[in-house]
Order: C-alpha cells, then structure tokens, then sequence
C-alpha cells in the first residue's frame, strides 16, 4: 500500500487498511491477515500497529535496494476472534 505525499495525512491509509480488515473479515475461512513494512518506516509501522497488527518477526537483507538492503517487518493481525482464543499463553 502507498499514499502519496500529498494524500498523506488525510486518514486514507487507515480508511485502506481498514476496508481490507473488514472485507477479510467478512470472507469465511479467513483467520488472520499478514503483512511486511520496511524497518525504519515508522509511520506505517504505527499505522498497522494501531490497526490491530502485531509484529512476529523481522527478515534482515529482504530487498535491495540501491547498493544496500532493507529489512521487513512481519506483522499479523487477527479477523476472528476464535484466533486469539486459540493462541498460546505463555
């Protein structure tokens, strides 16, 4: 997802990530949604994580880009409440 700049600030990238949460948890069968950010993009990080969305992991040297690489952050969010339920408690 990406919202540009000049969009930015106007609540569509919660309005997007908030549309995509209720159409999946509107389809049977779907138990969570998963997702990568690009570490050190803390805005959408904060976005997803407001969202519901919970880190499970961080892949280091996921893309190149330029002469360098980034890391991804894996995060998942839950669309049916039997999932966290079902979650160990430790």
């Amino acid at each position: 997802m990406y919202v540009p700049p000049r969009f930015r600030g106007l609540g569509l990238g919660r309005q997007l990530v908030a549309a995509a949460l209720e159409f999946a948890r509107s389809r049977a069968g779907i138990k969570i949604v998963q997702l990568t950010v690009t570490r050190g993009n803390a805005s959408a990080e904060a976005l997803y994580r407001s969202c519901g969305f919970v880190e499970f992991g961080v892949e280091p040297l996921a893309a190149a880009v330029g002469s360098g690489y980034v890391s991804k952050v894996h995060l998942w969010c839950d669309v049916d409440p039997a999932v966290k339920s079902a979650l160990p408690t430790s």
